[in-house]
């Protein structure tokens, strides 16, 4: 969720996934959820169809597009019912994605926030947790529900392997430098522990529909959009076999941010505009987005990774 500042990936003109030069023109993207500014230069990749930001924009620029209200910040205890009640579920459908893998152990979850999946996790069974976030107001909030948190950045954190399990849901494509970081993190991993993550999915087709006012482009925060082609080109280079975990993802958060850009770039009144994104319009997505998903999969990748050679597909 959060993000995790490195320096800028040194050649712009090459793809931080695959190291290909082989791009379209650039793509010129906005950042309609929260100072609307832009356009931002994006290229894709023709070879693994990864898009990533071409231009360079230094740590404490982009530091102030991650406002205080940043979702990942935010309380999970601030939620209304029905929102309270979506959020709950999602960390439930998390929580069972690791069980079906792994029952118990060390659980290390990168870009924690505020802590929601932790002490989901927590309640649940066996697990220590520990979480890694670099806002010092999230780090607080956790610290205070008595989680055991860091306060820093993967490629500086002083943090210890072995971990049976490491999640980043939503943080990796918030990282300019990801093979760096990558290869840190499965570092961190006990022999035979597994390396989950979440992310926009790049060649779904809610990316095709809503094009360059797709939510999960997320520009200038999301640096890299991986297909899943992408990502296991990077994991494979970072010593690492991946395989997308079974099953739809849920879309209709995306859709009904995706709708909202839509209408601010087309000028719809504001309360019209920010009314797509009100917790019982994403349910009203809910029906056409499982459909679809049940069909091409999600708008999202989840994805399990484990140290080459160590395991079988775990998923049959």
């Amino acid at each position: 969720m959060s993000m995790f500042l490195t320096p800028s990936y040194p050649n712009a003109k090459q793809c931080p996934a695959c190291d290909s030069d082989n791009t379209d023109a650039e793509l010129a993207l906005y950042d309609w959820a929260y100072t609307r500014e832009g356009p931002f230069a994006y290229s894709r990749c023709n070879d693994c169809g990864a898009l990533y930001a071409t231009e360079e924009l230094s740590p404490a620029a982009l530091e102030r597009y991650y406002p205080r209200h940043y979702a990942a910040y935010v309380d999970d205890a601030a939620f209304g019912l029905i929102r309270g009640t979506a959020h709950r579920v999602g960390m439930a459908k998390r929580c069972r994605t690791i069980e079906q893998l792994c029952q118990g152990g060390r659980l290390l979850d990168i870009g924690c926030g505020a802590g929601a999946f932790l002490r989901a996790m927590q309640a649940r069974g066996p697990w220590n947790v520990i979480g890694l976030e670099r806002d010092q107001k999230a780090v607080k909030l956790a610290r205070d529900s008595g989680l055991d948190v860091h306060w820093g950045d993967i490629a500086t954190s002083n943090l210890a392997g072995a971990f049976d399990v490491i999640t980043l849901w939503d943080v990796i494509e918030h990282l300019e430098r990801p093979r760096d970081i990558l290869r840190r993190i499965a570092g961190w991993l006990a022999v035979d522990g597994w390396l989950i993550l979440r992310t926009p999915d790049a060649a779904s087709r809610q990316a095709r529909w809503f094009g360059a006012r797709w939510a999960g482009y997320d520009p200038p925060r999301h640096r890299v959009i991986y297909s899943f082609g992408a990502l296991e080109i990077l994991a494979r280079r970072c010593g690492l076999a991946l395989w997308q975990v079974p099953g739809p993802q849920g879309s209709s958060a995306l859709a009904s941010l995706s709708m909202r850009n839509l209408a601010l770039a087309h000028e719809w009144p504001h309360w019209l505009a920010e009314s797509q994104i009100h917790p019982l319009v994403q349910i009203a997505w809910w029906p056409a987005c499982a459909f679809w998903d049940a069909i091409e999969g999600g708008a999202e990748l989840v994805v399990a990774a484990k140290r080459l050679g160590t395991t079988n597909h775990p998923y049959g």
